[in-house]
């Protein structure tokens, strides 16, 4: 979703320098004090976007956190996407331990990664 920033950062057109663009729509360098005209925000937009993984998913427990799925399939009943964690559970040279669980059958391993 495309939206106007009242806060665009720019940089001026004399000494370079990163001026911020206030929300009163202020366009003043504050290093060599040089002023723009306000207009120059019309021709900004800024856009985010953001996008999930299509391998990673958040999904809410019974309990009302969070937790991430991630697309495996579970071994014991074969249910695609499987909650998991991470754990540094041995010495800091070592991997780390992925912990994962099934939603639909509860099965729950471990891996050393």
């Amino acid at each position: 979703m495309a939206s106007k920033d009242p806060n665009i950062r720019l940089f001026c057109d004399n000494c370079g320098t990163l001026i911020n663009i206030t929300a009163r729509g202020e366009i003043r360098c504050p290093l060599c004090r040089s002023e723009y005209d306000a207009s120059l925000l019309d021709r900004f937009e800024r856009r985010v976007d953001l996008i999930a993984p299509e391998e990673e998913q958040l999904q809410m427990n019974t309990e009302g956190s969070v937790r991430t799925v991630i697309d495996e399939r579970c071994p014991e009943c074969n249910h695609e996407g499987l909650y998991f964690s991470t754990a540094q559970l041995r010495s800091a040279d070592e991997g780390q331990t992925v912990f994962y669980e099934c939603p639909k059958c509860g099965h729950r391993y471990q891996q050393n990664a």
